[in-house]
């Protein structure tokens, strides 16, 4: 998608607090709230390889969340993807700075849980709401996607919170093509995304579950289908042009001059 050129990653745990650079998320117990649109399914255990039996490709651990993998995916594309750690109990305001972020970036990726003990998605639904209302005045409407890419195992209890939170704030949020995990509002569309690494998730979200080194792809496919059409193609594919011809557009209106002479 030639119209796309940069998306924010925001995530509580992006930066080693040592280091202070972005490195392999440390393996977290995956959070499993109860799923609320989708019933909870049992799986059953699987037998434990001896000790004399080498573990099959399947039974090896999944590599770490890896930042360095997500802006990877992003650069195939000629995406700038930024990365944002926000501090603790940070505002989401239309005058804060992870809003003021967001706004700029074409892509919005968000975690589900920010520094959140015990109820979670408190800061990504108040963001995303902010994003929606602010697209929503100026004409014609911003279009944006914004996709929550997260660890917790039930991603049809998220889809449900986030519905219900639009609803209080008197949005109309619409499930796209009968999926829970696609909720179109106005102009904007929330999508909901899982990180891979051992995560046990129903079937039907399983086609929802992506890997970093796949979510640009993903999202661009995403956008695609979000605006489908032959009339909004070709507005973005005119309006990329524009945004990726600017400089040669202004070469061909040099300035020019004041004269500082006053006229009589």
């Amino acid at each position: 998608m030639r119209y796309l050129q940069s998306a924010v990653f925001i995530d509580d745990n992006i930066y080693n607090q040592i280091s202070k650079s972005p490195e392999a998320v440390v393996n977290a117990e995956p959070r499993q709230p109860k799923a609320v649109i989708q019933p909870e399914v049992t799986v059953q255990p699987t037998a434990t390889a001896s000790p004399e039996t080498p573990p099959s490709s399947e039974d090896r651990p999944t590599p770490p969340f890896r930042t360095k993998d997500l802006v990877g995916s992003f650069a195939e594309f000629g995406i700038v993807c930024a990365l944002y750690e926000p501090e603790p109990n940070f505002p989401t305001d239309e005058d804060s700075v992870v809003f003021k972020l967001c706004q700029t970036a074409d892509l919005v990726i968000l975690d589900w849980d920010f520094h959140e003990v015990g109820v979670e998605g408190t800061k990504p639904k108040a963001l995303i709401a902010n994003l929606i209302r602010s697209g929503n005045r100026v004409a014609p409407h911003h279009v944006r996607l914004i996709a929550i890419y997260t660890n917790t195992q039930s991603l049809y209890s998220i889809a449900n919170s986030m519905l219900q939170h639009l609803e209080s704030e008197e949005m109309k949020p619409e499930p796209v093509d009968g999926s829970a995990l696609r909720l179109q509002v106005g102009s904007s569309r929330v999508v909901v995304l899982g990180k891979a690494g051992g995560v046990m998730r129903v079937e039907t979200e399983q086609p929802f579950t992506v890997m970093e080194k796949d979510l640009a792809k993903r999202l661009l496919n995403e956008f695609a289908v979000m605006n489908e059409g032959i009339l909004p193609s070709c507005a973005l594919l005119g309006m990329a042009a524009v945004r990726r011809n600017s400089r040669r557009i202004l070469d061909k209106f040099p300035a020019c001059p004041l004269s500082l002479k006053p006229r009589h």
